[in-house]
């Protein structure tokens, strides 16, 4: 699912929300135990293919099930993994079936997840996500009529100065993270590999020419069951993997702003021995993939108005939506809360897993935050030594200092890499407190619509006192009355002031201005 765009002037022309709901039933192979017990259920999406199909947006890719089960024979946790397809077809209508020109952005949330043993080998699991799609148009759009366009018969125009963000994305890069984990020589031996995840976070992005280059780590987390010759014992390992990657976007330069996204494609992981023969080490063949979003603002002059006092001529006027880059801020923060589940009876918390996605920044009550949803998944052991997992849906408002308040007063488009870079929960007088640390960036962009000249014609009836001259250009001396410009000219007084933003009585600049 490799992505290029190359065109560099962008444009908003779909956004829409759809929610994924996958049902999945699945049969334990021959060779696994079966099923005494439910004990966890986690899901993810994966999306494999965003494509433009008869003028409509279509999504497809995966519901990846990871579901922790207690054996009927030995009472042994024991993990199964499988995958149910899904496909969203976006009604509304985008009117292209040329995909060449446009690019999808798809972010998806968790919401919930469960499953019902069916039988002694057979499971259903049901997965509930919102999807996110937003389509962009890339343009080399053309605000200003160049000077070898103009006519040779007295054009004025009224120019406005302003800056529009060019863009540049380059996703589907693929960055190998597999190594080696070794546990400690006096942690207890591996006898089999229970479950495992991996969670991504983007910690820094440099730009340079042609390049940006990505720093990032991978937080592994694997649950296994200890070899003893008694008793069962299950550990929870944790190891971060860092990561680094240079990807290659021809047209930007240092002077880009970049943000990437990222998340972990794939993860396997086997054991291995040491050199004393024994089970301590986790092979783990994982890869994440990479998406670079790289902004920057360029100067350009649009075309308001314009009039010709020899010809007729018949601007082609267009309304048009131009973005430009306010700044770039780090999404650190951190938070902690206290979480409502039912914990009775449980004494330990033996691993846990949130799924946690991050919205645009919001603006509220004086202060700043990152919203956040998701779903935190809780597994505990009960005094008896029976395991027992617990979810809850998590939405929370993470205070964040970085993005100044002033930024809200603008309508923002926003560009949102946000990631949990750590976390934590903890288990105290029968309560459960999480803790968490974001990473990451987001970059905010003003949204202006300018009503633009983009091109025009000269009609064939001419004449130097044409309707279509709409307007005229002054050129005020400094300090000059408008007052009095307003009455040589018979125009409104209150119409100059508005419609060229003069607040006093007096002329500051000695700029042209609108009279008509």
């Amino acid at each position: 699912m490799d992505t290029k765009c190359t065109n560099s002037y962008f444009d908003t022309v779909f956004s829409e929300k759809s929610e994924i709901n996958s049902t999945s039933e699945y049969t334990l192979a021959e060779y696994m135990p079966g099923i005494k017990r439910i004990v966890k259920t986690s899901a993810r999406v994966r999306v494999l293919e965003k494509v433009i199909s008869d003028n409509k947006v279509i999504v497809g890719g995966e519901t990846i099930f990871n579901v922790l089960y207690v054996s009927e024979n030995t009472g042994l946790l024991k993990n199964v993994i499988f995958k149910e397809p899904f496909d969203i077809r976006f009604d509304k209508d985008i009117g292209t079936s040329d995909a060449s020109k446009y690019h999808i952005c798809v972010k998806t949330s968790p919401v919930a997840a469960s499953t019902k043993n069916t039988g002694l080998r057979l499971m259903t699991a049901r997965g509930k996500f919102t999807v996110s799609c937003e389509v962009l148009a890339f343009s080399d759009a053309k605000f200003c009529l160049g000077d070898t366009e103009t006519p040779k018969c007295g054009l004025e125009t009224l120019k406005r100065e302003t800056q529009r963000a060019k863009m540049e994305i380059n996703e589907g890069i693929r960055c190998d993270i597999s190594r080696e984990i070794k546990i400690d020589d006096d942690a207890p031996e591996i006898e089999d590999i229970v479950c495992t995840d991996m969670d991504v976070c983007v910690n820094s992005v440099s730009v340079s020419d042609g390049t940006v280059k990505v720093y990032g780590k991978a937080n592994f987390k694997c649950l296994y069951e200890a070899k003893h010759d008694n008793d069962t014992e299950y550990i929870s390992l944790e190891q971060e993997i860092p990561f680094e990657s240079e990807v290659d976007v021809p047209c930007v330069e240092s002077s880009w702003e970049a943000t990437v996204s990222a998340f972990c494609d794939s993860v396997t992981v086997s054991t291995l021995n040491d050199d004393y023969g024994e089970q301590r080490i986790f092979d783990i063949s994982a890869s994440v993939i990479l998406g670079v979003f790289a902004v920057a603002n360029e100067k350009c002059t649009v075309i308001t108005d314009m009039y010709s006092v020899n010809e007729n001529i018949v601007p082609t006027r267009e309304k048009n939506r131009i973005y430009s880059l306010i700044d770039k801020y780090s999404s650190q923060a951190q938070y902690k809360d206290k979480v409502r589940l039912d914990l009775r009876g449980i004494t330990e918390i033996v691993s846990n897993n949130l799924e946690l996605s991050f919205l645009n920044p919001e603006f509220s009550d004086g202060s700043t935050f990152l919203p956040a949803k998701g779903v935190l998944t809780v597994l505990g052991v009960k005094e008896n030594g029976e395991a027992e997992a617990q979810s809850a849906a998590i939405n929370i408002r993470i205070p964040i200092k970085n993005i100044p308040y002033e930024i809200f007063k603008n309508k923002v488009k926003w560009v949102c890499n946000t990631y949990m870079c750590a976390y934590d929960c903890l288990l105290s007088s029968g309560e459960l407190e999480i803790s968490l640390a974001t990473d990451g960036s987001v970059i905010a962009l003003c949204e202006d619509s300018v009503d633009m000249i983009t091109g025009y014609e000269v009609s064939d009836t001419c004449g130097k006192d044409s309707v279509k001259s709409g307007f005229s250009l002054y050129y005020p001396q400094k300090g000059e009355s408008v007052w009095n410009v307003a009455k040589n000219h018979g125009v409104s007084y209150e119409k100059i002031k508005s419609e060229n933003a003069i607040t006093g009585s007096d002329f500051e600049k000695e700029t042209p201005v609108i009279l008509r």
